[in-house]
Order: C-alpha cells, then structure tokens, then sequence
C-alpha cells in the first residue's frame, strides 16, 4: 500500500482507488468511534458513510497539517454532534420513568411492571443515564465536548488534542477541567453524581 501522504495527494487529483484506500483504512476506526457517540449501529454507519462523502467532496481542500485520520475524525465528531443535537433525532426516543404510571393505548394506566426483578430495571436505569449523560455532553460548547470526546472516549493525550483543536496544551486542560464542571453541573439536575 502506498503511504497516506501519497493516496492523498493522488486522491485530491482525481484517484478514486486512492480515496478507496483511505476509507479501508480508517473506515472501521470511524465508525467505532461514530457507535460510542451514537449509541446506535445504524446512526453510527449514517455517520461513517457521511463523513467519507464529506472528505471526498473535500479532499481538495485538505492542507496535510494533520493526518488524514484526525481530518476525517473531526468530521465525523461534528456530524455525530450536530446529529445528537438536532431535534429530530432527540425526539426519536420516547422517555419514560420507571416510577410513574404508564398510560395504555386503552386509557388505562400501569402502575407495575410483569416483573419486579432488578435486572431489567437497572438496565433500564442504566440507560437512561447513558442517554442523560448524551444529552448534557451534546448542551456543552463544542471546545469542551470535543476535547471530553478526544480525552475520555478516544484516549488522546493532551498534546493530541492541542494539536487538533489548534490550542495550547494549558487550554486543553482548561477545556478539559472547564467542561467536566459543566458536565457535572448539569447531570446534578438529573441526579446523576460522576464522582
């Protein structure tokens, strides 16, 4: 296989094939990425296959200041960010509490559950402080999610992620620190303690 510096510059002038080589490359570790965010496999392979097409129409464009990988990256985080946000997707899932009695298509309402048992309910429970916590890290400003997504989820060290927000490594800690604040902050409205 040809190096990644040379498919991109073959790529940028035209080279299907050589774009090819990019998505095998990088496809899988894309799309992983995309199914931590998404939480949804199908969401997750919209995301992946959006975020090539964007690439491709843009390949021209890319500079090679940072590899193709962290450009296709960040693409594919502002898509899954912008996706998380949007109203159409959040209204997709209807929420419940599992405390509160549930109205039946006939009008009538349940107030227990077939089973009592405490593995479906943590489950349950579970689940919805994953979607609790989603929802507050997509109400974060884009610098703080995006250096929380980089940090805890993708495991890049804080030169990585200065290098790809285009900051300092001191402003990274700052947005790091600043964002788990907020992100704390808003998960005690739901009671949710990180600690």
């Amino acid at each position: 296989m040809a190096g990644e510096r040379e498919l991109i510059l073959k790529a940028r002038a035209g080279d299907k094939d050589a774009f090819s080589e990019l998505v095998k490359t990088y496809q899988e570790r894309i799309f992983f990425t995309a199914l931590r965010l998404m939480r949804n496999t199908e969401d997750a392979k919209e995301v992946t296959q959006d975020a090539f097409i964007c690439a491709y129409r843009a390949i021209k464009g890319f500079r090679l200041r940072a590899t193709f990988y962290t450009w296709i990256w960040r693409i594919a985080l502002n898509l899954c960010y912008r996706r998380l946000k949007s109203a159409t997707y959040r209204n997709r899932f209807r929420t419940f509490s599992m405390d509160a009695p549930i109205q039946t298509e006939g009008g009538n309402y349940l107030k227990d559950f077939a089973s009592q048992s405490p593995g479906p309910y943590q489950e349950v429970l579970s689940r919805e402080n994953v979607a609790l916590i989603q929802k507050a890290l997509v109400s974060l400003k884009p610098k703080f999610y995006q250096a929380l997504v980089l940090f805890v989820l993708e495991g890049f060290s804080y030169q990585e992620i200065a290098r790809i927000q285009h900051c300092s490594i001191g402003t990274v800690m700052s947005r790091l620190s600043r964002g788990r604040a907020q992100l704390e902050k808003i998960l005690e409205k739901y009671g949710i303690n990180l600690a």
